[in-house]
């Protein structure tokens, strides 16, 4: 089978074409994908996303590399899908007033570190290592829904594993927070998972899916992501002191 997208998903099998409203992809519940690509052992860059259809998920496949979906599971990861890419250099530029190894955005003031390719931690085990950076696991305090988005970026460029990073948001009470007492979560980043409850992945600890600006999600909190550390810079002098 295999499905392009336009006005829905036109799959076409056996010479038989069927279409899926789009609306389906707006209410598909990509909190599963994680799990289940690392249950297909499907290449990293390929993205599992259930689709749930009367209480069943029903899993499409999509390569982040080409923008291709379909619904066939794809080959099992060859040699290169199984090598770490290379660290991105970070150009003094995209460094500004950060120490090596972080991300100063635009001459912005925060400094963010993005975990490497491989270190995935649950989200307990990012705040700590952040912390030992002398940093503190992601929060959103400066125009949080351009925050995210710029993290969401750089993480991109730097090429992590997994489609999805912690930040310090978690929920105490129905009520959703970020770590270190940095204040509440803006309702206008957060994304209500439509997941039935207690699916593997769903939880109180949040999470940035890396393909769509705002989509952030409670997930499982001791699912291993990669993460994003921030320093706040200090402001700069005036002219007056």
């Amino acid at each position: 089978m295999h499905c392009t997208i336009g006005f829905g998903y036109i799959c076409k099998t056996d010479n038989i074409i069927t279409t899926v409203p789009r609306d389906t992809r707006w209410k598909r519940e990509t909190t599963e994908s994680e799990f289940a690509r690392r249950k297909n052992s499907v290449p990293y860059y390929w993205e599992a996303i259930c689709d749930y259809q009367n209480g069943v998920c029903h899993y499409r496949y999509k390569n982040h590399r080409t923008g291709q979906s379909q619904m066939t599971q794809p080959p099992p990861p060859g040699p290169e899908d199984l090598k770490i890419p290379a660290p991105v250099p970070i150009s003094t530029h995209d460094r500004g007033r950060c120490q090596e190894g972080w991300y100063n955005w635009l001459g912005g003031g925060a400094c963010y570190y993005i975990s490497a390719f491989d270190d995935t931690k649950t989200q307990s085990e990012a705040t700590e290592a952040c912390k030992n950076l002398g940093a503190e696991l992601l929060y959103a305090d400066m125009h949080p829904e351009w925050e995210l988005r710029i993290a969401s970026s750089i993480a991109k460029q730097s090429k992590i594993r997994t489609h999805y990073f912690w930040t310090s948001g978690h929920r105490v009470n129905g009520k959703w927070y970020w770590g270190n007492n940095h204040g509440a979560v803006s309702n206008k980043i957060l994304h209500y998972s439509s997941q039935p409850p207690g699916t593997p992945e769903q939880g109180d600890c949040l999470a940035k899916y890396l393909y769509r600006d705002n989509f952030n999600v409670g997930k499982n909190c001791n699912l291993k992501y990669n993460y994003v550390c921030k320093i706040k810079l200090p402001r700069r002098k005036g002219k007056y002191g």
